[in-house]
């Protein structure tokens, strides 16, 4: 493995385990079982609850009183599966194959799933570390955050005792977050009924492809290409032209909280328009992909002759969903009057799929304003309804209010300080973290959250920076120390 030189071993050890174990959002099974398997090996306790979440409880260590409050250590074991343009890879039995590129760990053309492993596997060195002084522990190993903070909207409260949260989840190395936005995934569905094309027709793929993508709350705020409504900005333009596309299958996006990088649809069209069809993917080349060549160079339109045997939508289903695709909200609703630079709400229409019997949308909404979150999801409910289609709310969470001051942020903002000689840039961020959920089942919880410096969560660009890790592994245990004693 390429992390045996790297520090802390016991840190890269755990994440390298992590790497060779499948754990896609609801597909934890495997890395759950390591955590369990890591602590009983270690002779600690642990206990789990119906939604998979497990607590291993660390006692303190000598030196330490047995009395010093205990400090609940959380990380959440599933990550975000996205491969690159042409790599092949079974995320139900494939590991992550690690390499070391300039002083930093990416995956070989998919998610590293350092989001959250690297703080996985060091809430697991801290089973076993013995040159870190500390007080009791409860190390919390969330499932299912990526797809809603669901494992930590389930928690059963009673797992944890601890009044001190210290989350392993945050990316930028000069930050400490002490609050995060509230979020909703929505699923729209639309009924289709299906017939097979007339003679004398053609049929062709659309695909747009080499988007960035990105993280749907972090980077929702960059110029970043959605191309699933690139892709139905395009299937606009050939209706307004009187092409009428028939459709056959749309596909696009990888995760409700990734911004999609991919979509393609097949598509149908009389052979004599044949032409006409190639004319607008020239021209929507240059005038639509142009405007964002500056910041998605990677971004295409293709066209790929395709079999003419599909069945395809009814006509009328076709249109209204091109409409609900142009339709449906994408990027910054509204930014903070609060927070500087930061957005307030946001949506991200994040993923389409395609059924013998119904095209499903996924919607995901974060905002730090109740309201508005409910207004958007209003909003989107009533764009499905237009469509023919009904809408299902698949997920929600809570968001996590920040507090100015506390004990805990006191001794983070302390323990910081004396790790890296100055001071961090306190922030909070426009992303579900699950601090928000936790506490709402241990109301009072007092919450920080810090990580080493990852780039491109969510793509298969994702990448942590290797001194990061070993600093944030310091500052995490001069932190423990500081409330231990």
């Amino acid at each position: 493995m390429p992390y045996d030189n790297l520090q802390p071993p016991a840190v890269w050890a755990h994440f390298a385990a992590l790497n060779a174990i499948p754990r896609v959002s609801q597909n934890e099974e495997r890395a759950r079982k390591y955590v369990i398997a890591q602590a009983e090996r270690a002779g600690l306790t642990w206990r789990g609850d119906e939604a998979g979440n497990v607590v291993v409880s660390v006692p303190a260590v000598s030196g330490i009183g047995p009395d010093t409050p205990a400090v609940c250590i959380q990380a959440h074991i599933d990550m975000v599966p996205a491969t690159a343009l042409g790599v092949v890879h079974d995320w139900a039995k494939d590991p992550i194959v690690a390499r070391i590129d300039g002083g930093k760990v990416y995956a070989t053309g998919t998610t590293l799933g350092a989001d959250n492993g690297i703080g996985a596997a060091m809430a697991l060195a801290l089973m076993t570390d013995e040159t870190l002084a500390h007080g009791p522990l409860e190390l919390l190993f969330t499932v299912e955050e990526e797809i809603g903070l669901r494992g930590a909207s389930a928690l059963d409260g009673s797992l944890v005792s601890a009044r001190a949260l210290i989350n392993l989840d945050s990316e930028e190395i000069e930050k400490l977050t002490i609050g995060c936005t509230g979020g909703a995934t929505l699923q729209i569905g639309i009924p289709t009924g299906r017939s097979l094309p007339r003679g004398g027709h053609i049929a062709y793929t659309l695909a747009v492809d080499g988007a960035l993508g990105g993280h749907s709350g972090l980077e929702i705020g960059k110029p970043r290409a959605n191309a699933i409504k690139l892709l139905g900005d395009f299937l606009a333009r050939l209706q307004a032209d009187g092409l009428a596309p028939a459709i056959a299958a749309i596909e696009g996006g990888s995760a409700a909280n990734a911004i999609p990088k991919s979509a393609s649809a097949v598509i149908v069209i009389d052979k004599a328009h044949e032409g006409r069809l190639h004319a607008h993917a020239a021209s929507f080349d240059t005038d639509a992909l142009g405007k964002w060549r500056a910041d998605e160079p990677g971004v295409t339109l293709t066209l790929t002759e395709t079999d003419n045997g599909s069945e395809v939508l009814d006509p009328s289903v076709a249109r209204k969903l091109i409409a609900l695709i142009g339709e449906l909200p994408h990027g910054v609703l509204q930014w903070s009057e609060m927070y500087d630079g930061k957005p307030e709400t946001s949506a991200n229409t994040a993923q389409i799929t395609t059924t013998t019997s119904s095209v499903k949308v996924i919607v995901s909404v974060r905002s730090f304003l109740a309201k508005s979150l409910r207004n958007v999801r209003e909003t989107i409910r009533e764009k499905a309804d237009i469509a023919g289609g009904t809408t299902q709310l698949v997920s929600q969470y809570p968001g996590w209010e920040p507090k100015s001051s506390s004990p805990l942020l006191t001794a983070t903002v302390d323990a910081y300080t004396a790790t890296y000689g100055h001071a961090p840039e306190i922030e909070v961020v426009h992303a579900g973290l699950e601090c928000g959920a936790i506490i709402s089942k241990l109301p009072g919880l007092d919450a920080v959250s810090f990580g080493p410096e990852i780039q491109g969560a969510h793509t298969p660009d994702e990448c942590v920076t290797i001194d990061t890790v070993e600093s944030t592994w310091r500052m995490l245990g001069t932190l423990l120390e500081k409330l231990a004693r």
